[in-house]
């Protein structure tokens, strides 16, 4: 089975609104878990995927989504995650009620910095899993209203300081 198949399974479940049992958590999710743990940037797509519709479902694994926290954190898998996509993960997240601050914290930097790249849907997405979770800067949901306009003062230098320091950071480790 490739990360394409399991995807799709997954989303075949979504879809078909299956219930998520016994089977579903004893048999299905250990196989996602062992799958996600062994991604990389090269399976961006179906990482994507699987976790949109794992918190779409609202599965609740306190296991799946520490992996998946991890390998979007601190492997930072999420560099590698289109926006369009990142955009539904914050929402599939939210929408399971998972997801740190730190997690949070991150997606609202990336979008931030890649704010002229928005799209309509893309902000709705964003916006909804920011609302539902009650988190993220008055910066942030300004950038929502208008994704083209500029930051305001001071913050634009703020939050590039703050995205800069991180680069930084990142680049010192290779």
């Amino acid at each position: 089975m490739t990360d394409k198949h399991l995807a799709f399974s997954i989303y075949t479940i979504y879809d078909n609104e299956i219930e998520l049992d016994d089977h579903f958590y004893g048999t299905i999710l250990p196989i996602v878990k062992e799958f996600l743990k062994n991604m990389t940037r090269d399976h961006n797509d179906a990482f994507a995927k699987i976790i949109q519709y794992m918190g779409w479902m609202q599965v609740q694994d306190e296991g799946l989504w520490r992996l998946i926290e991890q390998k979007l954190v601190a492997e930072k898998l999420y560099r590698y995650v289109p926006l369009r996509e990142l955009c539904k993960i914050i929402d599939a997240v939210a929408t399971a009620q998972q997801g740190s601050e730190e997690l949070f914290n991150t997606f609202e930097r990336v979008l931030i910095k890649q704010r002229l790249n928005l799209e309509p849907n893309d902000v709705i997405f964003a916006k909804d899993g920011f609302e539902a979770r009650k988190v993220g800067s008055q910066l942030l949901f300004q950038v929502f209203e208008d994704p083209l306009k500029g930051l305001p003062e001071g913050h634009a230098s703020e939050e590039q300081m703050k995205l800069n320091s991180s680069e930084n950071e990142d680049a010192r480790k290779f």
